[in-house]
């Protein structure tokens, strides 16, 4: 089990573990996503930090990372290589009533893997969006192989964007409401989904505090068994495309809409993951007029 990130300089792209004893070892690859699909990366029980180890004598080793750009977790080359996802009211603290058996959560598309964006960079609200919200979410990650099967690579974490005055507007409006961009972090995590993760959102406005609310998520948080939500996805030929990978969102245990707050024109959204990464982001619309 480990932890890692993919950065870039110069056009080279690099593999690293979060720095200790005050320098990071960079691997060089042609990128992270096409060494789990094109190399046996996946199957070392260590990962591919162990696979570089064995593959890579001679990396690149550096006091810090200046000069080099931090990318979103294992960012195909073509943005058409991954699918952004998710399943909506997942958590028990949006469900009164627990789901029966046979039950399957709302799931949506966002789009590819252009639509996702780095922490400190902007989330842009698509014209005639009538409101929006974050929702800080673990999101699982999937590479689809040669034989069309999904496995499992583990995951990192994210801000699934949503326009929340349309999806609550009409219940068939949510497809509509998710098509927005999501923030996710560089870290990825070589490790089984978490049980529980608990965080803060911060909503500034005009460089102050606006907002501030906890939130807990992970597999004890949610009202359904994930390997059965997973099963259901993976019955559909249409997500099983051979070198597909699937960000999947998790779902949110909150939001700043549950407390009667909505993101405006220039707000910074700040997801805050204890013991993890922080989500830092502008909000903006195409057309500014909220």
């Amino acid at each position: 089990m480990s932890i890692i990130f993919e950065c870039a300089r110069d056009g080279q792209r690099y593999v690293a573990s979060p720095g200790g004893a005050g320098q990071y070892t960079l691997y060089p690859v042609p990128g992270l996503y096409v060494l789990l699909r094109d190399t046996d990366a996946s199957k070392y029980p260590g990962g591919p930090l162990e696979y570089l180890r064995e593959h890579i004598p001679a990396p690149l080793t550096v006091t810090d990372l200046t000069g080099f750009e931090l990318l979103p977790c294992l960012l195909p080359p073509d943005p058409r290589q991954g699918v952004v996802c998710g399943f909506g009211l997942t958590h028990q603290s949006k469900i009164a009533t627990p789901p029966q058996d046979d039950e399957r959560p709302a799931f949506f598309i966002k789009g590819f893997a252009d639509t996702l964006k780095r922490s400190g960079e902007v989330l842009r609200m698509s014209r005639g969006a009538l409101s929006a919200c974050e929702e800080a979410e673990v999101v699982a990650l999937f590479l689809v192989d040669a034989n069309g099967q999904p496995g499992y690579l583990g995951y990192t974490f994210g801000n699934d964007l949503t326009d929340i005055e349309l999806a609550r507007s009409k219940r068939n409006y949510l497809a509509y409401a998710k098509l927005q961009p999501s923030a996710i972090s560089h870290l990825f995590y070589w490790q089984p989904l978490p049980e529980l993760i608990k965080g803060r959102t911060s909503i500034y406005r005009a460089g102050d505090l606006h907002w501030q609310q906890d939130f807990n998520t992970g597999l004890s948080c949610l009202s359904y068994d994930a390997n059965d939500l997973f099963d259901t996805l993976w019955q559909h030929p249409s997500l099983r495309l051979p070198g597909t990978l699937i960000y999947l969102y998790m779902g949110a245990d909150r939001n700043s809409a549950d407390a009667g707050i909505h993101l405006s024109h220039g707000d910074t959204v700040v997801c805050d993951f204890d013991g993890g990464p922080r989500l830092s982001n502008l909000i903006e619309w195409e057309n500014r007029h909220v």
